[in-house]
């Protein structure tokens, strides 16, 4: 074989394998990382992000965010990029970028659809995109879009941009209806959105779906300013295991 036609990589690969075999993972993942920087003419496939994912998982988070970033220079427009990215600024309180990724996330994710809503438009009578957008989602898409449209709630909840929010919500809601989470989180920001029937209203709607909810309720100080209204007080006796 001709000597340029070799894999440069060969030899480092081979090397890697016998890493893991010594269970030497740590080293294995940082020799990975100069095999996929190799040349730079191809992109790396989800490397970065599945290495920043678990950096993430172990506390890392500003080690997590250089992965994320590394892989959006090969992939400006990775939405698991965006969106794990995002993520991990949440978990920074870094609010601001959370929300950045978070909407950038979304274009990458929905930006094909945009040339297709503008010619409807005009027969959907003000109806925005996620409007016409939700019912047509397959199984695998509707989850991936309410984990989406949740960490944009909670996001924009945390920024104090209630309005924004609750849209948010409500879409999450409607493309996973059996998730507890999101209707307990809605419920909060009603109430910081000064809309108490309506929080009292999702709160008992959180607390028949899932009752561990009525314990956290009395631990989650976001709800003190109504603790003791009756209406409140009223989900705790829906528990039988509360005394």
């Amino acid at each position: 074989m001709d000597q340029k036609d070799e894999d440069p990589t060969k030899i480092l690969r081979q090397k890697v394998l016998e890493l893991k075999k010594q269970h030497r993972f740590e080293e294995a993942l940082l020799l990975q990382s100069q095999i996929e920087d190799y040349g730079k003419k191809t992109k790396p496939e989800d490397y970065w992000t599945k290495r920043g994912m678990y950096l993430r998982q172990m506390g890392k988070y500003e080690e997590a965010l250089k992965c994320f970033d590394k892989d959006l220079e090969f992939n400006r427009d990775s939405y698991d990029s965006c969106y794990e990215k995002g993520k991990t600024l949440y978990a920074l309180a870094r609010y601001d970028e959370a929300l950045e990724c978070f909407f950038k996330a979304y274009e990458n994710e929905y930006s094909h659809l945009q040339g297709h809503f503008i010619l409807t438009q005009n027969l959907k009578s003000q109806k925005k995109l996620e409007d016409i957008l939700v019912p047509t989602l397959d199984d695998k898409k509707r989850l991936r879009s309410h984990d989406l449209w949740y960490n944009l709630a909670v996001t924009l909840t945390k920024l104090k941009r209630y309005k924004e929010a609750i849209e948010n919500f409500s879409y999450a809601a409607k493309t996973n209806p059996d998730d507890s989470e999101t209707i307990y989180e809605w419920a909060k920001c009603e109430l910081m959105s000064k809309n108490l029937t309506r929080c009292l209203e999702l709160l008992q709607r959180a607390c028949k779906m899932d009752s561990s909810n009525i314990r956290l309720l009395r631990i989650d100080p976001d709800f003190d300013p109504i603790r003791n209204y009756e209406q409140f007080r009223i989900l705790y006796q829906s528990d039988k295991s509360i005394i």
